[in-house]
């Protein structure tokens, strides 16, 4: 009955207000991981292009008999592997930064209400 009476008190105690070094950690944190996104997201997009570059040599290099059949199909099955990657890095670079950018303004609304 005591730990329940204790829980109770505890559960009505209201957050403690965050201290401005605090704040400036949680946001520098944040935008240190956005930055990492980000560099994913670039990451993402070049092997992307590349494989689409790539995709379009090969064809025309196919067409022109200059690539066996044998040989670009294996090219083709392989760009596809990387194109799934990066595409898995593009999303996840674009979900990671939308899932930080709102627990950065939640906490920033936290901190300004707290006041």
């Amino acid at each position: 009955m005591t730990t329940f009476v204790i829980n109770k008190l505890i559960m009505a105690m209201p957050e403690p207000i965050p201290t401005l070094f605090e704040t400036y950690n949680l946001v520098r944190t944040i935008f240190t991981l956005l930055t990492i996104a980000s560099y994913v997201l670039y990451g993402a997009l070049i092997v992307w292009i590349v494989g689409k570059v790539v995709k379009l040599v090969a064809k025309m290099l196919f067409k022109r008999n200059k690539v066996s059949q044998i040989s670009y199909l294996k090219l083709e099955e392989r760009l596809k592997k990387i194109n799934k990657l990066s595409k898995r890095g593009i999303l996840f670079s674009i979900l990671s930064g939308i899932i930080l950018i709102i627990v950065l303004v939640w906490y920033l609304f936290r901190m300004v209400s707290g006041l």
